[in-house]
């Protein structure tokens, strides 16, 4: 038997003897394989373990090679080749792994003394020994928790078996290693006090909870303020000055609580604060409310420490139960000493001496007593100040609320926006050697819109990062993996919190809400609610901060934020998904409807207007469009996939969302409804024979006469145009535009392109005439696809008409929300400016519209526009950049073909280049102009970028 070892230095064993695995590299796919024994593990992937994102040439003969060393350590039975990888065979190896798994969900006499055993074997971190790739990041992540875990329930053991002595000696190391693992500070503190040790279990708890406060602004669980409780009341009495040090101790004996001041930076909160200060300057009660881990605390925290206008008395509510008097938390707080009947008139008096603020921090648990002691103190206290923080109003009548959302997060990555900066400090601290996330705003702003700009879930998240790094932390946010623990404070704590104060029917309601992941609004709750009417318990949801609410058009829309959505316990009912996938679904034809304007006439306007709602609605849903399509396919509803799939592709050829996209795409089946789905969706993202060869393929299943022909045609007109068969696209332009189940918007477009392939094929006058010919179906203005035609009509005899054409289309697509023809038109802009000299203009366009067609993966476009900035970069005297440029396009599969006049100007033009270089060389300056390979068009757009700002618009060197 082969025995492995992963959770310290990988090693392989054969019937007890050690096998050399020489190298990283036979460690690097043994650890491969032996995480997923039993599984396929693909060439592709062990050359990602091994070598990243940039494996070497020879990969596939290295992987060979290093597969054929350990057959021969091993045994050649012990590895199987199986396509597209290898495959260890899972009954001839023992991995330590799945041992520790075994024991960690069992039990038994021996399982404490095999437990130790295991955890003595262990030398170094979990892999030591790999590649340091990124494909290894979550498994080292997994087993490090994991060993964590097996060390906190070892020492959990020792404890439970009396040899508290033993388990010490680890915790202090495992405590000083991870000083944020609540788990481990609770045993810890556990040891000492069975040891006899109570005020120094005492002193450890309070350190803890500074060095959590200070680090993440957060309070401990419920766990360890009840562990604190209990060694405070027990029979050993803690030494009073080691407890919390300087900090006053109430009359019954505990200490207090006092607000510490906060160490981390406070970040994007700055006129919250001063609205904080407003209202406590003209109000006896202010409120702060807002959903569980937005800040609320820590927002009282600043105010506090930044020099609060009172003398603050903190009752940290989080601690007493729901039954426990407020007034003597409050009281113990004051140092007030009175028998019951008499502590409100002994309170309101020590207030009265003094000018303080009470601070009542998370009411919500104990709203209503709370409430009641602020009322009634307001009739005894002349000068009563309250500042309270709960997820829900008291409801008194001289309450004011601050009301606090999750940070704001910018459209575009912003350093000095409040989310981003909070995940970047965060990350910063948790761990200071790592590259920092402002490396990388994208990635950071990316994870901040994934986490809500909640507070707590950026700060789980930043504790995280240094573990996984930014690229596989948003990949795992992205696969719904919401970091959730920090080993102290977690979601899951803050939501079940809020939960349990709600009524039955607002948590059931809480709970079918969280099938959304977008905004939503009542009618859409309706649909998918067994609630016969949710209006009440909606109502409960929102004062209780459950819900955000969201200012619409047509009225408030509610939203789950994700980290408090993915932390619901239990997870989403199984009804409510199936009733999610039907509205889903049902949504899907309606934006399918509204698309192609099924009964709203054949006024152009309202059809356009209808056509915008429809791509609105698709960019409004777009998260549970796919969370919906995952759903489908993940149940095996491939039907009904494919029928969301081509309702949803009729606007994302308009508006193409990548993540939408790419699903569909890899996804839809090759039935009737799935090929037209993407084939209307292919020739967007670069693939104009795939989407030629689908509509090919659906043209012979279908009935000439059915509608899902003329989705076909459409999708196979640009598709022709970009593979440089004219002919077939005017083919296919007719037929669409005859077709007896064409939209009225669909006939336009079809004569557009019809004209438009006139012209592709050289013969201008025929494309004018296609247009007259048809004058009264076509209208005079709105449809963007006409504009576009007729300046390319005019673009050779009037260009300055032509100018005109394409700026009005370019209006004409923003205003109908037709991102994908507006991208279109400025590409054809882009051109002209070139061609008129208009230097200045041009690179400006360039500047701001390839980089959006890159980020959009609009990449044939892309290349079409780089194409035109091959002929600006001549003009102002960048000729090796402009060559490079063609070269690239001639090289890469995504680029259209050229056709007609374009194939002759981009010869002319390349004999320019030439000319240009070679005077160059002439004056013997030839080096500066050795020409690199081509490149892919995001570097080759960092090439470009650089000459267009090396050279001003006329050519002048800055």
């Amino acid at each position: 038997m082969v025995r492995i070892e992963l959770l310290g230095h990988v090693r392989a064993h054969v019937g007890g003897d050690p096998v050399g695995l020489r190298g990283a590299s036979g460690r690097t796919v043994l650890a491969a394989l032996a995480l997923r024994a039993g599984s396929v593990v693909s060439t592709d992937q062990l050359a990602e373990a091994l070598w990243g994102e940039d494996p070497p040439s020879g990969a596939v003969a290295n992987i060979q090679s290093v597969v054929s060393r350990l057959r021969r350590g091993l045994g050649e039975a012990t590895i199987e080749t199986v396509p597209p990888g290898y495959r260890l065979v899972a009954d001839r190896v023992e991995v330590d792994l799945a041992d520790l798994e075994d024991l960690l969900a069992g039990s038994g006499p021996d399982t404490l003394e095999r437990l130790g055993t295991l955890l003595a074997s262990w030398e170094g971190d979990p892999l030591a020994g790999v590649s340091e790739s990124d494909w290894f990041l979550p498994d080292r992540s997994r087993l490090t928790e994991l060993r964590l875990v097996a060390r906190d329930r070892h020492n959990a053991g020792l404890l439970e078996s009396g040899a508290a002595d033993a388990a010490l000696v680890d915790l202090r190391r495992v405590a000083a290693e991870e000083p944020l693992r609540e788990s481990t500070q609770l045993l810890l503190a556990e040891s000492l006090h069975r040891l006899g040790r109570t005020a120094e279990a005492l002193r450890a708890i309070d350190a803890y909870r500074r060095h959590l406060v200070a680090e993440t602004g957060l309070d401990p669980s419920t766990a360890l303020v009840a562990l604190e409780a209990r060694l405070l009341d027990g029979s050993e009495e803690p030494d009073p000055a080691g407890v919390v040090g300087s900090a006053p101790r109430s009359a019954g004996g505990r200490p207090s609580r006092r607000w510490l001041p906060p160490e981390t930076p406070f970040v994007g909160r700055s006129e919250e604060l001063a609205r904080l200060r407003e209202l406590l300057s003209a109000n006896r009660l202010v409120t702060v409310i807002g959903t569980g881990g937005v800040g609320k605390s820590r927002l009282v925290m600043e105010y506090l420490a930044s020099g609060a206008d009172h003398t603050p008395a903190v009752v940290l509510l989080a601690s007493i139960g729901p039954t426990d008097s407020v007034a003597a938390a409050l009281a113990a707080e004051l140092g007030v000493e009175a028998a019951p009947e008499a502590l409100l008139d002994a309170i309101a008096a020590r207030l009265d001496l003094e000018d303080t603020l009470v601070v009542l921090d998370n009411c919500e648990h104990v709203r209503d007593p709370a409430g009641q002691l602020v009322a009634a103190l307001g009739s005894r206290v002349e000068n009563l100040r309250v500042l309270a923080t709960s997820r829900r109003r008291l409801d008194l009548a001289e309450e004011q609320l601050l009301m606090l959302e999750p940070l704001s997060l910018p459209a575009e990555p912003d350093p000095s926006a409040a989310a981003v900066q909070l995940f970047c400090d965060r990350v910063a601290r948790a761990a200071p050697h790592m590259e920092q996330p402002t490396e990388d705003l994208a990635l950071a702003t990316d994870i901040c819109r994934l986490l809500g700009g909640l507070p707590l879930a950026m700060e789980l998240a930043a504790a995280r990062a240094h573990m996984l790094g930014l690229a596989e932390l948003r990949a795992q946010l992205v696969r719904g993996r919401l970091p959730t623990s920090t080993g102290s404070a977690t979601m899951q704590e803050a939501v079940s919190w809020s939960l349990d104060l709600l009524g039955e029917d607002a948590r059931r309601l809480f709970a079918e809400a969280c099938v959304f992941r977008s905004t939503f609004d009542l009618e859409s709750l309706g649909a998918v609610s067994g609630l016969d009417d949710p209006i009440d318990a909606l109502a409960e949801l929102v004062d209780a901060s459950m819900l955000s609410v969201v200012g619409g058009r047509s009225g408030n829309r509610y939203r789950v934020l994700e980290p408090i959505r993915q932390a619901l316990p239990g997870g989403v009912p199984d009804a409510t998904v199936a009733a999610y996938a039907d509205w889903v679904v049902a949504m899907g034809e309606r934006i399918r409807a509204a698309y192609l304007g099924c009964d709203t006439g054949t006024d152009v306007a309202v059809l356009l207007e209808n056509r915008k709602l429809a791509i609105d609605l698709l960019l409004e849903r777009s998260d549970d469009f796919q969370n919906g399509l995952a759903l489908l396919h993940g149940s095996g509803d491939l039907d009904r996939f494919a029928e969301l799939a081509l309702a949803l592709s009729y606007p994302l050829s308009r508006r193409p969302l990548p993540g939408l996209v790419s699903m569909i795409l890899e996804r839809c089946p090759d039935t009737a409804a799935g090929l037209a789905a993407r084939a209307d969706l292919e020739w967007c993202v670069g693939r104009p024979q795939d989407c030629v060869s689908h509509v090919d393929q659906l043209l012979g299943e279908i009935d000439p006469e059915h509608p899902w022909v003329v989705k076909a045609l459409g999708a196979s007109c640009p598709a022709y145009s970009y593979i440089g068969d004219v002919e077939q696209m005017s083919a296919a332009a007719q037929r669409m535009a005859a077709h007896p189940a064409a939209a009225e918007l669909e006939r336009m477009e079809a004569v557009g392109l019809w004209a438009l392939g006139e012209l592709y094929a050289g013969d201008a006058l025929r494309a004018a005439s296609v247009l007259e010919e048809h004058s009264e179906l076509l209208p005079t203005a709105g449809l963007a696809l006409l504009s576009f035609v007729r300046a390319e009509i005019a673009s050779e005899e009037q260009p300055e008409e032509a100018l005109r054409w394409l700026e009005r289309g370019a209006t004409e697509a923003r205003q109908t929300g037709d991102y994908l023809m507006a991208r279109l038109i400025e590409v054809a802009l882009l051109a002209m400016l070139v061609r008129a000299g208009r230097h200045s203009d041009a690179a400006t366009l360039a500047q701001s519209l390839v980089p959006e067609l890159l980020r959009a993966g609009l990449i044939p476009q892309a290349w079409m526009s780089l194409r035109h900035v091959a002929s600006l970069l001549a003009e102002v005297g960048e000729p090796r950049t402009a060559l490079l440029v063609l070269n690239s396009a001639a090289d890469s599969e995504d680029a259209p073909e050229l056709v007609g006049e374009a194939v002759e100007s981009e010869a002319a033009l390349r004999r320019r280049i030439n000319g240009d270089l070679e005077a160059a060389d002439g004056s013997g300056n030839g080096a500066d102009f050795v020409i690199p390979g081509p490149l892919a068009p995001r570097r080759l757009w960092a090439e470009v970028d650089a000459a267009l700002g090396f050279h001003d618009p006329l050519g002048a060197s800055t």
